[in-house]
C-alpha cells in the first residue's frame, strides 16, 4: 500500500509537459536567420556539449511544410559537440531547420531554425514554431521515462540498502522469510526497470512510439544504453550473493555488498547531469556518495517497515539501533553532497526560483526536512522507549522517503539550468512599397546579429543607396544608439548590437532608396535575459 500510494505521488507529479533542454545549441552553419547566395553543402550544428554518437536527426522544410531533406545526422570524430548532415542543392526560398539529437546526459534535445537562399521571402517566426511543435516527442515518452526511473531508484536503493542491513546480522542467511520478499521484490523493481528503460530510450529518445525494439542496437551505443547494461549485469551477480548467502561469512558479504552498491550507483551518475558538469569526476563522486547514503537511509528505512518485527527482535534490538547511528551519519552525508552538486549543477544558488530544476529541487528540500525532522523524533523514541515505539512513525518514514525518490526521478529529467537558446526576432516593414525585412538573432542581453534585407519597389535588382540604424531603450532613458551596419550582399546589411540590458528595444531604420528619398522605419522588439 505504501508503495501504490507513492507511485500515485509520482503520478501527480509529473509534468503534462517536460522541457526538453539539457544541452543548448550555441551555433548553426548556416546561422540561424541568414540569407545565402547559393544552396548550403551541409547543416551543421554546434552545442554546449558532447551529444551520444546515435538518434541525431536533422530536417529541412520549405515555406509551406514539405519535407524536402530528412537526414540521420552524423557526430564530429573529433568534436563531439558538433554533429551534421548533407544536403541537396536548394533552391531560392525559406527553409526551416528542424533537428533533435541526444545530449550527454541522455536526454533528447530539439529545436527549429529558419534560414533563406536568394531573397528572404517572408516571416517564418509562426512556421517555425509550427513545425517545431510537429516533431515535438509524444509527452508520454518523456512520462513513461520518469515512472522508470523512479521504479529504477526504488529497486537500487532498497536492494543497496538492504544488502547493508543483512550485513549487521550475525549471518545474512538469518533473514527471516518476509524480508527476503522485500529484497527480491527490490530486486525484481530495479531489473524490470532497467530492462524496460533500456527499451523505451531510443523511442523516447527520437520521438517516435515507446517500445521499438529495432532501436535497442543503437541505444547499445549510448552511455545510458551501457550504463543499463551494466547494471543489469550487476544485479545478475547481486542474484548470485544473495542466493549463496548461506555460505558466505558475514565479512565477505559486506565486501560483495560494497564491491556491487558502488558501481550500481555509478551507473547512475556516469549517464545523467553529472558527466557534463565541470569537473566531472568530481560531480559523478559526489553524486555516487549521495546516492550510497540515500540508500543506507531510505533503503535501509523500507526493509525496517515492510520487513516485520524480525528486525525489531533480532539481537535485542541491536540492529536497530545500529542503523540509527548509521542514517544520522547518512543525512549529513546527503545534506552535504546535496547542496554542493546543486549548486554545481545550477551555477550557484541564484536561479533556484526562476528554474523548473530550482523549484523542483525546493520542493525535495522540503520533503527531506520533513524526513528528517521525522528521523529525529524516532531515534529520540527508540533511545527513551525501545525498538518497538518506533514501528509507526518508520512506516510513516518510508512513505515521505518514496516521494522524495519520486521527486529525484523528475530531476534527473529536468534541465538544471535555463536554457539560453537563440530567440530570433522577425519582422516585415513597409514604406512607400519599400519592404525591410529584419531579423535579430538571439534577441537576448548579449550580443546579437542583426540582418536586414531590403526590396525596392522594382524588385531585388533594384539597388538602395544607402541604410542605417539606431535603437534606444525608453523605460531605462538610454538614447538613440547608432548601430554600424555594413553590406554584405545585394541590398543585404548586417551588423552587431550590444544588448546591454532587458527590456523593450525601440529600432529605427533609415532606408535611402534612391537619392530622393529617406524612409523611416520603426519598430520595437522585446530582449530577455
Amino acid at each position: 500500500m505504501v508503495i501504490a500510494a507513492a507511485a500515485l505521488s509520482v503520478g501527480a507529479l509529473i509534468p503534462a509537459s517536460e522541457v526538453l533542454a539539457h544541452g543548448e545549441l550555441l551555433g548553426s552553419e548556416p546561422a540561424a536567420s541568414s540569407v545565402l547566395a547559393d544552396s548550403p553543402t551541409q547543416i551543421v550544428l554546434h552545442f554546449n556539449e558532447s551529444i551520444e554518437p546515435v538518434f541525431e536527426s536533422i530536417r529541412i522544410l520549405d515555406s509551406s511544410g514539405n519535407e524536402v531533406v530528412a537526414a540521420d545526422a552524423q557526430r564530429d570524430s573529433t568534436d563531439h559537440s558538433t554533429v551534421r548532415a548533407p544536403t541537396p542543392h536548394l533552391e531560392n526560398g525559406t527553409y526551416v531547420v528542424v533537428w533533435r539529437v541526444t545530449s550527454a546526459d541522455g536526454h533528447p534535445v530539439q529545436g527549429a531554425f529558419p534560414f533563406y537562399v536568394g531573397a528572404e521571402q517572408e516571416n517564418v517566426t509562426g512556421l517555425v514554431t509550427t513545425f517545431l511543435h510537429s516533431y515535438h516527442a509524444d509527452p508520454s515518452g518523456s512520462k513513461v521515462s520518469a515512472m522508470l526511473r523512479w521504479i529504477m531508484f526504488v529497486g537500487v536503493i532498497v536492494l543497496i540498502g538492504s544488502l547493508m542491513m543483512s550485513g549487521m546480522l550475525a549471518k545474512p542467511a538469518d533473514l527471516d522469510p518476509r524480508s527476503v520478499i522485500v529484497i527480491v521484490g527490490a530486486w525484481l523493481f530495479a531489473v524490470f526497470g532497467s530492462a524496460m528503460a533500456l527499451i523505451a530510450y531510443g523511442p523516447n529518445a527520437t520521438g517516435t512510439s515507446l517500445y521499438n525494439l529495432s532501436l535497442l542496437g543503437d541505444t547499445m551505443r549510448t552511455a545510458f544504453g551501457q550504463a543499463a547494461a551494466a547494471r543489469l549485469g550487476l544485479l545478475a551477480a547481486t542474484a548470485m550473493m544473495f542466493y549463496f548467502r548461506r555460505h558466505i561469512s558475514p565479512r565477505a558479504w559486506w565486501l560483495g555488498a560494497i564491491a556491487l552498491s558502488i558501481p550500481m550507483a555509478a551507473t547512475f551518475s556516469l549517464s545523467g547531469h553529472p558527466v557534463v558538469q565541470h569537473p566531472a569526476w568530481f560531480s559523478v563522486a559526489l553524486d555516487i556518495a549521495h546516492l550510497l547514503a540515500v540508500s543506507a537511509w531510505i533503503g535501509g528505512i523500507a526493509i525496517l517497515s515492510l520487513g516485520g518485527s524480525f528486525w525489531y527482535e533480532t539481537q535485542n534490538g541491536l540492529v536497530i539501533r545500529r542503523f540509527s547511528r548509521i542514517a544520522f551519519g547518512a543525512v549529513f552525508v546527503i545534506i552535504a553532497t546535496g547542496v554542493t552538486q546543486a549548486w554545481l549543477m545550477m551555477d550557484g544558488l541564484g536561479s533556484i526560483l526562476s528554474t523548473n530544476f530550482g523549484r523542483t529541487l525546493l520542493v525535495k528540500t522540503t520533503a527531506v526536512l520533513v524526513l528528517i525532522c521525522l528521523g529525529a523524533m524516532t531515534r529520540f523514541t527508540l533511545k527513551r522507549f525501545g525498538s518497538d515505539s518506533v514501528k509507526r512513525t518508520i512506516g510513516y518514514e518510508l512513505f515521505i522517503g518514496l516521494v522524495i525518490v519520486a521527486i529525484s526521478a523528475l530531476l534527473v529529467g529536468t534541465p538544471p539550468r535555463q536554457s539560453q537558446a537563440a530567440e530570433t526576432f522577425s519582422a516585415i516593414l513597409v514604406r512607400s512599397s519599400v519592404i525591410a525585412n529584419l531579423t535579430i538573432t538571439p534577441a537576448r542581453v548579449g550580443q546579437a546579429e542583426l540582418h536586414l534585407i531590403v526590396t525596392p519597389p522594382g524588385g531585388a535588382l533594384e539597388q538602395v543607396v544607402s541604410v542605417s540604424a539606431r535603437m534606444s531603450l525608453p523605460e531605462r532613458n538610454i538614447p538613440n544608439i547608432p548601430i554600424e551596419i555594413f553590406k554584405i550582399g545585394p541590398n543585404h546589411y548586417a551588423g552587431i548590437v550590444d544588448l546591454a540590458y532587458s527590456g523593450a528595444w525601440d529600432l529605427e531604420l533609415i532606408v535611402v532608396p534612391t537619392k530622393n528619398t529617406t524612409l523611416l522605419y520603426q519598430t520595437t522588439f522585446q530582449v530577455t535575459t
